[in-house]
């Protein structure tokens, strides 16, 4: 299996996988929402900041 030469010591498929972003949101020590993919990740910022206000316990 070939390697990324951006990374050392990691697979294609292991890049890959680190190469996609995810956003978690966590309360009382629970994940209560996950944002996955990541897209428009210009506007992404906004859609986490917004969740828990559209989103009341």
């Amino acid at each position: 299996m070939g390697r990324d030469p951006r990374a050392r010591g990691c697979t294609p498929e292991a890049c890959g996988f680190r190469d996609h972003h995810q956003a978690l949101l966590a309360g009382d020590g629970m994940i209560e929402h996950a944002f996955y993919p990541v897209f428009p990740p210009n506007a992404h910022a906004e859609q986490v900041l917004t969740w828990p206000r559209d989103n009341p316990r």
